[in-house]
């Protein structure tokens, strides 16, 4: 994978090209409690395009205390009507921290995900649990337990 960084307003970005072709920028977010979260912005085949994305990501990243209190309102929600697709029953009682370790992915035209990379739902082993975003309303859970990779 090849790596070059630049300077933005999203701080330094790194531009990972993988071995498919595809172009990430990666970087590191500072979160309203002081953590570090790890981001990436799919790049697109315009400047435009790119420069919208990178916008979009620092509105959603500003605003990513709700984004992860919407994921886990999301999520108790499926616990209660839908628990088969967390692979639980109805009885399963959540612990307390029933995710954690987010990064974020946006794909572009306001697509973007939230990576969990730790969850106690058995959908979330071995990678985590992905929630899918289009604009700031949730689109979807994605069981990614039975991927090659992530």
């Amino acid at each position: 994978m090849k790596n070059t960084t630049s300077a933005s307003d999203l701080g330094p970005l790194t531009e990972c090209i993988s071995p498919e072709g595809d172009s990430f920028l990666q970087g590191t977010y500072k979160l309203a409690n002081g953590d570090g979260m790890f981001f990436s912005i799919k790049n697109s085949n315009t400047p435009k395009s790119n420069n919208e994305s990178k916008v979009f990501a620092m509105t959603a990243l500003s605003e990513f205390s709700k984004h992860l209190n919407n994921s886990i309102n999301y999520i108790n929600q499926l616990l209660r009507t839908s628990p088969e697709l967390l692979g639980v029953t109805s009885n399963f009682c959540p612990p307390d921290e029933l995710i954690g370790e987010p990064e974020a992915t946006f794909w572009g035209n306001g697509h973007w995900s939230i990576l969990f990379s730790e969850c106690a739902l058995p959908i979330g082993e071995p990678y985590g649990i992905l929630i899918n975003f289009i604009g700031d309303k949730i689109s979807g859970i994605e069981n990614i337990s039975t991927a090659d990779e992530i």
